[in-house]
């Protein structure tokens, strides 16, 4: 057989005038051959982060994080964050894996006086590291970053930026990439850097 648990707990939280409804689930699965897989989900009002992991007969593991979070950041700004990461090691490799899109808004007044959320910028970044097992000693790493701001109703890419680089250790081996762009509203370059 397979053995299966899952627990689900659920509160009001006040802050100051507001209740904030909150609620946490967590569920376990074990099978006959040895595989087990989890997973948690926690809500706290406009934000959940969500968590699963397993690990499989043949040793493969793996584990994965969801957020969704609603933030005011330092300058007073409504922000939406939605990140995402991902790991896995079979054995003969282990990688890991992340992006995240952060959106940043801006409160205008429409002519009736009432004021309303307009997006002002969009950032996606993301990384992915990784090595082999078993005296291969070659990792591989690289980052990215995009801003996109509203252009006419339409959100267009104003800066890119890459770099990427690897590793053989065992034979001293390296080669990495950096390229910073930005992009004029047609979506043609005003500067390059590249190294």
């Amino acid at each position: 057989g397979r053995v299966w648990s899952r627990t689900i707990t659920k509160k009001k939280v006040r802050v100051q005038q507001e209740v904030l409804s909150e609620s946490e689930e967590e569920t376990n699965e074990v099978e006959a051959d040895g595989t087990e897989r989890g997973s948690t989900r926690h809500r706290l009002g406009r934000s959940v982060t969500t968590k699963e992991w397993g690990t499989e007969a043949s040793g493969n593991r793996w584990r994965s994080n969801y957020s969704l979070q609603t933030l005011v950041n330092a300058q007073g700004d409504v922000c939406a964050r939605e990140a995402v990461s991902k790991w896995y090691d079979n054995g003969q490799e282990e990688q890991t894996e992340e992006w995240e899109t952060l959106d940043e808004f801006e409160e205008v007044a429409d002519p009736g006086a009432s004021k309303r959320l307009r997006l002002k910028r969009r950032i996606r970044s993301g990384r992915k590291d990784g090595r082999k097992h078993h005296g291969q000693c070659t990792e591989w790493h690289e980052r990215w970053e995009e801003q996109e701001e509203p252009d006419a109703g339409v959100l267009k890419v104003r800066r890119k930026k890459l770099e990427k680089w690897w590793k053989e250790n065992s034979c001293n081996n390296a080669w990495g990439e950096h390229r910073v762009e930005a992009l004029d509203a047609s979506g043609g370059s005003e500067w390059v850097e590249q190294r």
